[in-house]
Formats: C-alpha cells, structure tokens, sequence
C-alpha cells in the first residue's frame, strides 16, 4: 500500500512516494546453513529452518526531473526529462517457528524445535540517483479514453546498505 504525489511546473516536476508492507504477512520458508568445523571448514555443521514473517517494511523516494523533449525539438507526444532523486528502503522480517539440526563429526544428527520467533532481520538501503525518464502520451483517443501515457525511468546511483540480524533466543 502507498501513496505518490507529484507536483507539475511548465518544466519541472517534484514527485514523492511512500509505499508499506501489509503487516504480519507470512513469506515463505527461512533456511541457514552453518560449516562451524575449523579443522574441516567443507563439513556442515548445522542447519536450520523456519517459517518467515514479514514486518512493517518502507520505501520511500523524492525526485526531481526537468522536461527536455521541446528544447530538443521532439514532438510533443514524447517526454525526456533528466531525473535526480533519493530513495530509501528497510526491509524487516522475522524468522520464527524453526527446526535446527546440529551434525557430529561423527556423523550423528540431532534436532531440536524452536518455537516463537528466532530472529529478526533488517536492511536498510539508502540510494542517490540520477537517471532519465522517457516517455509517451498517446494522442486522437477516443472520447471516453482521456489521456494515455506510457513511461519508464532508467537510473543509476551509489547505493548503500546496513544489514542486521538479531538472535532473538
């Protein structure tokens, strides 16, 4: 779920989205697998599995553009605008209601079950960008259709990222 809004001058255009998970959605199966065995780094050593919760996660994102197709001559169905803008993301999950296995040298295994939640995990990503946004609005529609415009961004960026996990047993 979000919102996006976006204000339109004669050639610039500030725009600005907020989007959220739906809360306590389930998303699949969480799996990890340790080689802990420092003198047979090869041998696994234990693995685990657990049911994966979705918490509130966010993107959020600003940008600036700058309309370019008229002064290049295009026409007027086309846009071409340089883009510039921020966006940040956090992604949180928890792992819950697990099984880990844990394997002997001497090839034993034993498992325990682990209910409630086991682990919390979050990444946070913040990114600059810059980029160009093509589009095209389609003109002599019929009455009923208004307007139609197709539109793509294309962009690039420095990027950076901040993982957590939290062992919650």
């Amino acid at each position: 779920a979000g919102l996006a809004i976006k204000k339109q001058f004669s050639r610039f255009s500030v725009g600005a989205e907020f989007l959220t998970t739906v809360a306590d959605q389930e998303s699949g199966r969480f799996k990890d697998t340790d080689w802990g065995d420092n003198l047979n780094p090869t041998r696994v050593t234990t693995r685990g599995a657990a049911d994966t919760r979705l918490e509130p996660s966010y993107h959020v994102g600003v940008d600036l553009a700058v309309q370019v197709a008229d002064l290049l001559r295009l026409p007027s169905q086309f846009d071409l605008q340089p883009v510039i803008g921020y966006r940040w993301q956090q992604l949180s999950l928890v792992a819950h209601d697990g099984v880990q296995t844990d394997y002997t040298a001497a090839g034993t295994a034993s498992s325990v079950h682990l209910p409630g939640d086991l682990v919390s995990f979050e990444q946070n990503w913040h990114q600059y960008f810059a980029g160009l946004r093509l589009g095209y609005a389609w003109q002599d529609l019929p009455a009923w259709l208004h307007r139609l415009k197709a539109q793509t961004q294309l962009d690039w960026g420095h990027l950076e990222g901040d993982n957590r996990d939290n062992h919650l047993l």
